[in-house]
């Protein structure tokens, strides 16, 4: 069980007035909450303070002092000094104590504080801290006493209904599941949820927090157990809502960075920083403490939603600020090694464990385990034996830690002695159980490492990932005994199949749910359909998240309306949003739905953006031939760029880039990314092999002159001396200008390379697309030979405007959708002939070889009596003004040459393109334009006024 390091440094806090504890003081806590929310850390922290030295102070009083010190960038141990000598006493050992840096300690903390004589108090936050920490040593039953303490402590509070949903998912043995059962009530009915297994999946637990808030709407508690319930089930819109109701009703509810990871999600990466620069400014008022805060906890948001490439990025900011906060160093260990990058990890993870602070034990375990994942097991156990010269205690997972990376490099012995040690200190700890049994298995003790491994499965039963731990224990032959003896293990079930399906799930189908996972596989479709509605007929209504599993089990064995509807229900009871829409999108691609398909397959890659098979499904023909290359490739820059160092993920975008339409300027940059690295890497052949083929596929347009990765152009020269010029979006990889000798042609995207908006080329034709409501809705062509098409929700024409005959005006009109569909795909072979400059165009262009401004300046005044509404033909003519005027202004000619008729066509130019005034780089142009050459000089008819 995984407990927050920041929750554990309570207990002893606790213990310092134990003696005369106070049960928590609702009024209190309300008016330092609307203090915290109205001023901030600043203007909270005298009254708690002042609590702290008082006869009868509030028992979470020393804890909140500690988050509200940290979050000022300041030193507890030096503000101590001014505190009077009864709130230091008070605060005790709490200064210099990191429970998890000893289990002795920790173990001697309990020990002087058992459930019963804490009970008696009314002490619900010492109940619950102790509780996390007897969890931390395995010591399940002990933790359990603490936690029924404080349920019967805390009645009305979600906090005391949590930590017993929490143990009943971490250690499920039937005897504690029992007692906890005990405690039925109307919104948590825990004899059901006791009876029905180990799976207390966020489905239920959603269903039972919002039955809670009911009768308990300002339980900001249940509000933030809501919102993260909300998050594993992907509806991240609904845990933003939830996340900030909870830090309304009380800001110490550690909200801010959940509400944050939400927006990141949805995309909102604005609101994101907005509402983390919020909490920040309440924390620290004024100095770097807000922005260290505020960096910092951006950067976990962003590597929570899984943005790794962003946060490296923030850390990377934060600590040219702060290069010695341990917790910045911290996060950004965490974040190389989940960038796979673990020797990156080593460094900010060995400065972090000197540096100290209550980082320095989960710094202490990622530095153990990054040597480790870098391939260097002798390494890491060396930087154990360091850490432990150093007098640092080691907790169980470090301990593990350590074990795995001596037995990494065969040195089961000294893994056993580290376990030996281990378990002295938490005799109950499973993971050192588990990791010991290992050790003494690789030793030839094969006895005792039943015995630890019996010991260790009897604590904490077995996930899908340690089925070798059931080995060490059996050999297989007693799994048939462990699957009776912990029915609620799926991977007891998973290793054991039982030898008569039917009538166990006839017995007990409420708690043989797990099994039916394999059912749902089996050859025989009608008889897994036939356990799937038993199980759904056992299991009660009040376990949604049960039942929506087995819906969505159910879904999968057909494609028939039966499984939509199932699919429909399970969504509802809380499959998450992800699960729900890869079996959605099977189902409709079964069918032939392919439009249907395609929504259902987008929905799953935003839902789940860093899964590689829901980034595979977009790129099936149908699905691309519904959503566009634009949208798919864009889909898939944004899906490498979240884990950046992923070489893997690399090669997948690599492989798809030199496919049908990828952008073969991006294919060359990732294929020359991969390059860089082990030659041995088999991937870097792969990647060889594959930027061969894109150069091949261009060799034949002619022979590739630049390709630019930087700046994503590309150009090729024919046999006959003519270049052709591409360039390509950054995102997407679409076409935004595409030259063949002198014919051109040039597009504008959105700005994020999904959508196109129009065309325009060198014969001056406009093609505008209008979309209306995500679909294209018409295509409007200016120019040569005008035409107006409005197009129906399949994409087919409805209706053709032109001055044309019938047929020259569809004729006219397949050749615009033609280029727009050539245009879209990238793929340069395919692309029309593009249309050639007017013969005045082309021989005043040709002038300019010769003439040099003057012909500039007239090649300039035909493009703009030409342009009407053509943008392409406007950059045109703004860049060949441009360089005229430069240039005179750079000489200071003010008559006798190109620049003054260059400027007031300058300014013809600029007062078609902004009517309503010019934009900032425009105005400043301008300015300097009247500064050369006097406003009376320009002959002007009014000012022009900047937009704001």
């Amino acid at each position: 069980m995984s407990v927050s390091l920041r929750r554990l440094t309570v207990p002893l806090i606790g213990l310092a007035f134990f003696a005369s504890p106070a049960a928590a003081d609702g009024g209190r806590m309300a008016g330092w909450a609307a203090a915290f929310a109205s001023g901030g850390a600043a203007a909270v922290l005298p009254a708690v303070e002042a609590d702290l030295a008082s006869p009868s102070p509030d028992p979470m009083a020393a804890g909140i002092w500690l988050r509200l010190e940290a979050a000022l960038g300041r030193d507890p141990a030096a503000s101590a000094a001014r505190l009077p000598p009864v709130a230091r006493r008070r605060l005790g050992e709490a200064l210099h104590f990191d429970p998890a840096a000893d289990a002795r300690l920790l173990a001697a903390s309990l020990a002087a504080a058992p459930p019963a004589a804490v009970a008696a108090t009314g002490n619900a936050a010492l109940l619950a801290e102790l509780g996390d920490a007897a969890a931390v040593l395995g010591r399940w039953d002990l933790a359990l006493d603490y936690r029924l303490a404080l349920r019967a402590a805390r009645p009305d509070a979600w906090s005391g209904v949590a930590v017993l949903l929490d143990h009943l998912a971490a250690h499920p043995s039937p005897e504690q599941r029992r007692r906890i059962a005990t405690l039925a009530s109307p919104a948590v009915p825990f004899d059901l949820a006791a009876e029905a297994g180990g799976a207390l999946l966020p489905g239920d637990r959603l269903a039972w927090v919002r039955r809670w808030l009911i009768d308990h709407p300002d339980d900001a508690g249940a509000w933030r157990d809501a919102g993260s319930q909300l998050m594993a089930l992907e509806r991240w819109a609904e845990a933003a809502d939830a996340f900030t109701h909870a830090a309304a009703l009380n800001p110490f509810v550690a909200a801010g960075t959940l509400r944050a990871t939400a927006l990141l999600h949805l995309g909102r990466m604005d609101a994101a920083r907005a509402a983390i620069a919020s909490a920040a400014a309440r924390l620290a008022p004024a100095g770097d403490a807000r922005n260290r805060l505020e960096l910092g906890h951006v950067a976990r948001a962003l590597a929570a939603a899984g943005e790794l490439g962003r946060a490296d990025g923030t850390l990377a900011a934060a600590l040219a600020l702060w290069p010695a906060d341990p917790v910045l160093l911290l996060e950004d260990g965490r974040v190389q090694r989940a960038l796979g990058q673990p020797v990156r990890a080593i460094t900010p993870l060995r400065q972090a464990v000197d540096e100290g602070g209550h980082a320095v034990r989960e710094a202490m375990t990622e530095l153990v385990e990054a040597w480790d994942a870098a391939g260097k097991p002798v390494r890491a156990f060396q930087a154990y034996k360091a850490l432990r010269r150093k007098g640092h205690r080691p907790d169980p997972a470090l301990a593990v830690a350590a074990m795995r990376a001596a037995m990494a490099y065969g040195d089961f012995a000294a893994a056993d002695a580290v376990g030996d040690k281990a378990e002295d200190a938490a005799p109950e700890a499973p993971d050192v159980l588990a990791a010991r049994a290992e050790a003494l298995a690789g030793l030839g003790a094969t006895g005792r490492a039943a015995e630890k491994m019996a010991r260790a499965l009897r604590l904490a039963p077995p996930d899908s990932g340690r089925l070798s731990h059931l080995e060490i224990w059996s050999d297989g032959g007693d799994l048939p005994d462990l699957r009776r003896d912990m029915p609620w293990s799926a991977a007891v079930w998973h290793a054991a199949p039982p030898a008569e399906p039917e009538a166990e799930l006839a017995a007990a189908p409420h708690l043989a749910w797990p099994y039916l996972d394999l059912a749902a596989r089996a050859a025989d479709p009608a008889a897994a359909r036939a356990a799937l509605d038993r199980g759904l007929a056992a299991i009660p209504q009040s376990l949604p998240g049960q039942r929506a599993v087995l819906l969505g089990q159910r879904a999968s064995l057909a494609a028939d309306d039966r499984a939509l509807a199932d699919l429909a229900e399970a969504e509802r009871l809380g499959l998450p949003e992800g699960e729900v829409a890869r079996r959605r999108a099977a189902i409709f691609a079964a069918r032939g739905r392919w439009a249907e398909a395609a929504a259902a397959a987008w929905a799953w890659a935003v839902a789940r953006p860093d899964d590689g098979a829901a980034m595979a499904a977009l790129f099936g023909p149908e699905i691309v031939a519904q959503l566009g290359w634009p949208s798919v490739f864009t889909r898939l820059h944004g899906w490498v760029q979240r884990n950046p160092d992923d070489r893997a993920r690399a090669l997948e975008a690599l492989r798809w880039q030199a496919g049908p339409g990828g952008c073969p300027v991006q294919a060359v940059a990732a294929a020359e990314a991969l390059a860089v690295g082990d030659p041995t890497d088999p991937r870097v052949a792969e990647a060889d092999r594959l930027r061969a083929r894109v150069m091949a596929r261009l060799s034949r347009l002619g022979t590739v002159r630049r390709l630019d990765t930087a700046t994503n152009r590309l150009d090729i020269e024919r046999t006959d001396g003519t270049r052709i010029r591409a360039e390509f979006h950054p995102r997407s990889g679409r076409l935004i200008r595409y030259a063949d000798g002198p014919a051109w042609m040039q597009a504008e995207w959105q700005a994020d390379g999904t959508r196109l908006h129009s065309l325009a080329d060198a014969a001056g034709d406009l093609l505008t697309l209008d979309w209306q409501g995500g679909r294209l809705a018409g295509l409007r062509l200016t120019g040569g030979a005008p035409l107006h098409a409005l197009l129906g929700p399949g994409g087919a024409p409805e209706r053709i405007e032109s001055d044309l005959p019938p047929a020259a005006a569809k004729a006219a009109y397949d050749a615009a959708a033609a280029v727009v569909a050539a245009w879209t795909a990238d793929d340069l072979a395919a692309l029309p002939e593009l249309p050639r400059q007017d013969p005045a165009l082309d021989r005043l262009t040709a002038a300019e070889q010769t003439d040099g401004d003057r012909a500039r300046l007239a090649t300039a005044i035909y493009l703009i009596d030409h342009i009407g509404d053509r943008r392409a033909y406007a950059d045109e003519a703004r860049a060949r003004l441009g360089i005229i005027l430069d240039r005179a202004m750079a000489q200071h000619p003010q008559t006798g040459s190109p620049g003054m008729e260059a400027a007031r066509q300058w300014r013809r130019l600029a007062l078609a393109a902004w009517p309503d005034g010019l934009n900032a780089d425009a105005s400043r142009r301008w300015n300097a334009i009247c500064a050369w050459a006097g406003d009376p000089a320009l002959d002007r008819d009014g000012p022009v006024p900047a937009q704001q």
